[in-house]
């Protein structure tokens, strides 16, 4: 019967957490966004693996020159941040996630106001600083097969909780990890690869 929940159960617009289970491998201590969870699969974006990319770099390569001064870095620091690495899957191609109303193109609604979009119009915004923050830019994404996340989750690979902006937009890379883990209760210095979900 509990497989039966779990089957049926949607991961979308939680946040995955790596188990110690998941060491040595792509997604050691991961932080994942979980932004589709239907019968087709699920797509989720890494939040704590940063690109060598900074955001400067992707605007330069796509050739959208920042609409400001030369010192224009010093009065945008935000384009120091590094892309994240959303994936080893698709690595060629770009997402952002972020919370504006606007109409973009290759954009789709997520919960709680999130728009997940794969324009370059939006890259070309961030470089005219029509684009508010927050947004995260990525290269690549993280998919699961119908049930795939599921079992992984069974086999304690991962523990869930919920949405929460603070962790998917304020945190460092650094302590993506700890801080998502203390959302729970959870040091992790007393975390085994037998923890489940929460």
């Amino acid at each position: 019967m509990q497989s039966q929940i779990d089957t049926l159960q949607s991961y979308q617009h939680q946040i995955l957490i790596a188990n110690p289970s998941l060491d040595n491998s792509w997604f050691e201590k991961a932080v994942i966004y979980i932004a589709e969870d239907n019968e087709q699969q699920t797509t989720g974006l890494v939040l704590n693996k940063p690109h060598e990319f900074q955001i400067k770099n992707l605007l330069d390569y796509f050739n959208f020159k920042p609409s400001a001064p030369s010192d224009y870095l010093a009065a945008r620091p935000e384009l120091n941040d590094y892309v994240r690495l959303g994936g080893p899957a698709d690595k060629e191609h770009g997402f952002i996630l972020h919370r504006h109303d606007n109409e973009w193109p290759n954009s789709i609604a997520l919960d709680d106001g999130l728009i997940l979009s794969t324009s370059e119009a939006f890259l070309k915004a961030i470089a005219e600083n029509e684009a508010e923050h927050p947004y995260l830019v990525f290269l690549g994404v993280s998919s699961w097969h119908p049930g795939q996340l599921t079992e992984e989750i069974q086999r304690n690979s991962w523990l869930t909780c919920p949405y929460d902006p603070a962790i998917v937009f304020d945190v460092p890379f650094e302590d993506h990890w700890q801080l998502a883990l203390a959302s729970l209760g959870i040091d992790p210095a007393f975390l085994s690869s037998e923890a489940g979900h929460a």
